[in-house]
């Protein structure tokens, strides 16, 4: 799928709550295009308003951090991702926990990556708000805000 028509499914399918489902069947059969566009996906995001497109942004944002990403790569994904994080919806990201906690994973190792671990700790406690709908997924997002927490407070 072209990468415009896709943006329109996104603008026309994700602001009506009962769009949603159809929206993420494209987005699930449209995974394989994202994941091989990856970084280069990035300027998308600047054109989806993560609070309304919060499911198809999801999916973006995980194929843009899936990429093995240099040093400066890294940090162009931490910045649209804390602010995914901060600003999602929670209905909508409920819809795949998998790419939620998939996006936080990376989001996690990328501020690492950076020496950055600070920049990761308030959207991590941001994203255990959002998901806290199962334990498991409340004990990994848990986990990743303590050991940068621990980072931070080495010398």
């Amino acid at each position: 799928m072209a990468m415009e028509a896709l943006v329109v499914n996104i603008q026309g399918l994700s602001t009506n709550a009962e769009d949603l489902s159809d929206l993420h069947i494209i987005l699930k059969q449209a995974h394989v295009s994202l994941q091989a566009e990856s970084i280069r996906l990035l300027p998308l995001l600047d054109q989806i308003d993560p609070s309304v497109h919060s499911l198809p942004y999801l999916y973006i944002l995980e194929a843009c951090a899936s990429a093995a990403l240099l040093k400066e790569q890294a940090s162009a994904v931490v910045l649209p991702t804390a602010k995914f994080i901060n600003l999602c919806d929670k209905e909508q990201i409920q819809l795949a926990p998998e790419k939620f906690i998939s996006a936080c994973r990376k989001f996690s190792d990328h501020v690492m990556h950076l020496e950055a671990p600070l920049r990761g700790v308030t959207p991590m406690m941001a994203a255990i708000c959002k998901i806290q709908s199962s334990f498991r997924t409340f004990n990994f997002l848990a986990s990743r805000v303590s050991c940068s927490l621990f980072v931070v407070k080495l010398p």
